[in-house]
């Protein structure tokens, strides 16, 4: 369901979260009761952050309930917030007043006033319990099982990791710690691990025969791919068990290979690792790093089919070298892949702010995301502007400006001449020239409220801002923010351009950033 979403102006405001140095007078307190979101019982012992969202201006405040479950905050400067809760047993998860944990209300909390009586509903733990079994119905153990929920990253729709265990000497597990929603289950078994009791038990000779069979990656109950799985659906604290995977045998190939350095010199050192390529399904690194041996050969046996990343590394003199080459497996073993070890490269460079304000201690980060994957390799800026990227391979990658003062704005990447704030750098070739990076204080700000379909505010309510359409693969520009407990919102530090803005009563994190899944909202921004 989507809310509706007056605007009410666009102007340029001053800060006004957490500002240090007001009166006694002006400062803030906070009375409240933490609940059980499910049976009404009061919490003892529960943990809560009351945190600026301005982190520049102010550090957060904390406290704790007491045996009533009651907690008090005081002496707190005026500002707007995010207040949190964690207790074992229950989710971590923001404000909401309907104990929504995919809901988050922000707190707007005005010069001088006192909230009483706030109910903090904190959500019990979901948990998932069953065993993992071989084909004769035989208990396995040390078989990593996980939780995975679809999750949107950058854009895309994916298999994520929300919580993972180890099956025990009778085959169980005991998945906790989960929020309410569906959950795909898979259990992986290390291929190394049963190659090396292969071995013991039946010589290698016959060890290599069976690695032509092996356990795959399977998926409750016991389907081979993650299209083919039964969801598990888990209600707030919620308790599934019976969940019982049995592993599927599939036909596996090995992959033989050789590493070395640039000079064609093998590295003993080195390792080799294989890792799904699939942008589906982020999981569990079934075949873990393997040695090569004095010559720079390698083998990784028992791999199902499918399309993985193959990586080697090592570290030379205190720097990481890096070989990384896409391979598709079918049916047959995989044999000649050549990988060459690549030095490290550094990038250097330096913020330039327009205007004439003043960036005192910036928190500024500066990071590359890799296109082809979600390494993310960065560093903060320091004190003089100026900073440097090391150890980054040879690939593309995507620039990303984070921790800039509220109202600033990222305006451009530059690398010399070249202007490459939407286009990325391709660091596959070499290092380019140093990175100039222009910020700007300026940015736009939209303020407004989100009302339910009742004319009611809609505290808790997700503000999107959606760049145009020509650079929406931008991920950078588009901004959120959740409505507070009367339903307004502000969003700041908009870069000049034209935008869509939308407010959801509740979406998948992320699903807006793709745009197949905005397709079916267009005409409502």
């Amino acid at each position: 369901m989507k809310y509706f979403v007056a605007i009410l102006s666009c102007f340029l405001l001053p800060a006004q979260s957490g500002v240090p140095g007001s009166s006694a007078a002006e400062k803030v307190s906070i009375d409240g009761t933490v609940v059980n979101a499910i049976t009404g019982e009061v919490l003892k012992k529960v943990h809560l952050t009351l945190r600026p969202l301005d982190q520049q201006k102010a550090l957060p405040y904390g406290g704790s309930t007491d045996a009533n479950g009651h907690f008090v905050m005081d002496d707190i400067d005026p500002g707007r917030y995010t207040l949190t809760a964690s207790r074992n047993g229950f989710i971590a998860q923001s404000y909401s007043p309907d104990g929504n944990a995919r809901r988050v209300a922000t707190l707007t909390l005005a010069t001088g006033q006192k909230i009483k009586d706030l109910i903090f509903k904190l959500t019990p733990q979901g948990v998932i319990i069953g065993r993992v079994i071989d084909e004769d119905g035989e208990p396995l153990a040390d078989v990593s099982v996980q939780a995975m929920v679809f999750q949107y990253q950058r854009g895309i729709r994916q298999l994520l990791p929300a919580g993972g265990t180890p099956t025990n000497d009778l085959g169980e597990f005991r998945l906790h710690n989960l929020r309410p929603g569906k959950y795909i289950i898979s259990a992986s078994r290390n291929q190394r691990m049963i190659m090396a009791r292969n071995e013991r038990v039946v010589g290698s000779a016959q060890a290599a025969q069976l690695s032509d069979e092996g356990y795959i990656t399977t998926y409750y109950p016991s389907a081979a791919s993650a299209g083919g799985a039964t969801q598990v659906e888990i209600a707030p604290g919620g308790q599934v068990s019976g969940i019982n995977i049995a592993l599927v045998r599939a036909h596996t190939v090995s992959i033989k290979g050789h590493v070395s350095l640039p000079t064609g010199i093998p590295e003993p050192s080195a390792n080799v690792s294989l890792l799904p390529r699939d942008n589906v399904v982020i999981l569990y690194q079934q075949y873990p790093p393997q040695a090569i041996d004095a010559r720079g050969n390698f083998e990784i046996r028992g791999v199902a089919s499918g399309s993985y990343w193959l990586r080697s590394n090592c570290a030379l003199d205190g720097k990481p070298f890096v070989a990384r080459l896409p391979v598709d497996v079918g049916t047959s073993d995989v044999e000649g892949i050549e990988l060459t070890l690549q030095p490290p490269l550094e990038l250097a460079g330096h913020v330039v702010m327009e205007g004439d304000a003043e960036l005192k201690n910036p928190a500024i980060f500066i990071s590359l995301r890799q296109k082809n994957s979600f390494s993310s390799p960065g560093t903060q800026v320091k004190n003089d502007l100026t900073f440097k990227l090391g150890n980054l391979e040879r690939t593309a990658y995507d620039i990303s400006v984070t921790g800039l003062p509220q109202d600033f704005y990222l305006k451009s990447v530059r690398t010399g001449p070249e202007d490459v704030t939407e286009t990325g750098i391709d660091l596959s070739t070499g290092s380019p020239e140093d990175l100039t990076i222009t910020i700007n204080p300026n940015g736009g700000t939209i303020e407004g409220s989100a009302q339910s379909a009742k004319d009611e505010p809609a505290a808790g309510a997700l503000v999107t801002l959606i760049p145009d359409a020509s650079h929406r693969s931008l991920l950078w520009l588009f901004k959120t923010a959740n409505t507070d407990q009367n339903g307004h919102f502000t969003i700041r530090g908009v870069r000049p351009g034209e935008y869509q803005i939308y407010a959801w009563e509740s979406v998948e994190p992320g699903a807006y950033q793709d745009p197949e899944f905005l397709k079916t909202y267009e005409g409502q921004a």
